[in-house]
């Protein structure tokens, strides 16, 4: 596997992993295109511990002041966001590993993520009139549950994360910085448990990436995703998720117009 490739892969999955346009479904786009099988797999997830580190970092400060007070009622509803798409993925990890294998749904589930963004733009407070938005302090069970329930469908490669997370946050009416940092740190729990059960396998030495690949694809990997994170939130200052909801249509058409006709990656 060529470093340039494993740099290019890292910056993807640090960039998208944040932005709402599904980390995992480019990851499998790119994958293809490079021709890259099992290698690829194992490099995911040292990628995925790279983003891991890019929000620990970003978010440092808060971490701090949660651990201060672990059982706060904000950090409980952290960690209850994670729980359905932590069942879910452990319940049907032989079905969601097909489905990432097959790539048969990608571009599906990229038309979804740009339905959803599209709609989340709708919802949000236009002009100069006043409206509410759910702070960390009112932020409620039911928004969680929205939260976490939307959260099981970005299971499917394709299907964003930060996207429908930050897109369910919206529907509830939460603050659009405060629905980024529930996404985001939201994140941590999910990245830990789907990825440190294959750390043994990289530590056995089984999977056949060279450790210089993996060092480097951990690096672009954690700085692509601290910049994706500090863009996101800046921009949710100031605008729409819809420019992500083009675009990812764009990329769902193209992988579904790719698979029946042009067969130039799938």
């Amino acid at each position: 596997m060529e470093l340039l490739k494993v740099i290019f892969l890292g910056i993807i999955q640090g960039l998208t992993e944040f932005l709402p346009v599904s980390s995992s479904g480019h990851l499998i786009f790119f994958q293809q295109w490079f021709g890259m099988n099992e290698s690829a797999l194992s490099l995911d997830v040292v990628l995925h511990f790279g983003t891991l580190f890019s929000v620990l970092f970003y978010y440092q400060k808060r971490i701090r002041v949660m651990l201060k007070k672990p059982f706060s009622r904000y950090n409980i509803l952290i960690v209850l966001t994670a729980v359905p798409a932590g069942i879910v993925g452990v319940l049907f990890s032989d079905f969601f590993t097909g489905v990432y294998e097959s790539a048969n749904l990608l571009g599906p589930a990229f038309l979804f993520t740009a339905v959803l963004l599209y709609l989340s733009s709708l919802v949000e407070p236009k002009g100069t009139i006043v409206h509410v938005r759910k702070s960390r302090e009112s932020i409620g069970i039911l928004d969680v549950l929205a939260i976490g329930l939307i959260q099981c469908l970005a299971i499917f490669p394709g299907v964003s994360r930060s996207g429908s997370t930050i897109s369910a946050g919206l529907f509830r009416h939460v603050d659009k910085e405060v629905a980024a940092e529930v996404s985001f740190l939201n994140s941590v729990i999910l990245i830990l448990g789907a990825n440190v059960l294959e750390v043994p396998d990289l530590v056995s030495g089984t999977l056949n990436v060279p450790v210089l690949h993996l060092v480097v694809g951990f690096l672009a990997a954690a700085l692509s995703g601290y910049l994706a994170i500090s863009f996101m939130i800046k921009l949710l200052k100031e605008r729409s998720l819809r420019p992500f909801a083009y675009y990812v249509a764009l990329m769902g058409i193209f992988v579904l117009l790719d698979g029946a006709v042009f067969h130039l990656i799938f």
